[in-house]
């Protein structure tokens, strides 16, 4: 049985949480195939200012809460760059990260009309993004030591009738 979750713009205390959780999750998903190195510049690159630099941008970031727990988040550029999307691992395979993206593309979709939706995909992601349709979109890449893989998807023409 699933237990009811809201999804909802992240507050500044929901940016906390969001970013302790994407900390977690590195270290038990990605830290164990990056450097030392890597590890500093993703920890570095990844904090409640730089999210809220990103917002300032237009980002907009959605929390999955219940009960006040943080369980996932989304940031979403208003062009459809995925830039994080992270589940709390034991409620992943539960339709979260689905309903976070599908929240996600909503909340950009009042803006522009998002054609293409892109994503950087960590190495554990790519299974999970290719069954939303993802597909690579180039070879596996890094960045400062840090490896994704380029992934994209093709959107219908008109959301509303899909």
């Amino acid at each position: 049985m699933t237990v009811p979750y809201a999804i909802s713009p992240c507050t500044e205390l929901d940016l906390l949480a969001a970013i302790e959780l994407l900390s977690r999750c590195a270290r038990e998903f990605f830290f164990p195939e990056m450097g030392e190195e890597a590890q500093i510049v993703f920890l570095r690159e990844n904090t409640v200012a730089a999210a809220q630099t990103l917002q300032a941008k237009g980002f907009v970031y959605l929390a999955a809460k219940q009960d006040a727990q943080l369980l996932g988040f989304i940031s979403i550029s208003p062009e459809g760059y995925i830039h994080q999307l992270f589940v709390e691992p034991d409620r992943q395979k539960q339709g979260l990260g689905r309903a976070l993206l599908a929240a996600g593309i909503a909340a950009i979709s009042g803006e522009t009309q998002i054609d293409t939706l892109s994503v950087s995909a960590s190495n554990n992601a790519v299974r999970f993004y290719e069954t939303l349709g993802f597909v690579r979109s180039d070879e596996p890449q890094s960045w400062h030591g840090i490896p994704y893989n380029p992934m994209i998807k093709t959107l219908p023409q008109n959301p509303a009738s899909a």
